[in-house]
């Protein structure tokens, strides 16, 4: 989905909201939205987080999404290996522990 077919039906205090939480204007938002502005890395994951991936980073940032990605994908990795060490997720949760070119569940 584009963003702009995302905020277009949200009413003024919930775009504004929408915008806070993705940290930027309203303003800013809408020229992302139209395209006379380029949404940074940290602006395009977080509309991406925001929306449950309905506005993926590949739609804000076209050119180069797959840069932001593959930098996201390594994150994510770096954070679950850091979280199956400790054996348990902070909020309680099973643990889950990736390794580089492993994926697996603990049990």
């Amino acid at each position: 989905m584009e963003l702009r077919e995302y905020i277009r039906p949200l009413e003024d205090e919930d775009l504004e909201a929408f915008a806070l939480r993705v940290g930027t204007t309203v303003g800013h938002l809408r020229n992302v939205a139209y395209g006379t502005r380029v949404a940074s890395a940290a602006l395009a994951r977080q509309i991406e987080i925001e929306t449950g991936g309905q506005v993926p980073v590949s739609v804000t940032r076209p050119k180069d999404w797959h840069l932001i990605w593959d930098g996201c994908l390594n994150q994510v990795v770096n954070e679950r290996a850091i979280v199956g060490q400790s054996g348990a997720a902070p909020n309680g949760a099973p643990a889950e522990t990736v390794k580089l070119g492993e994926a697996r569940h603990a049990s």
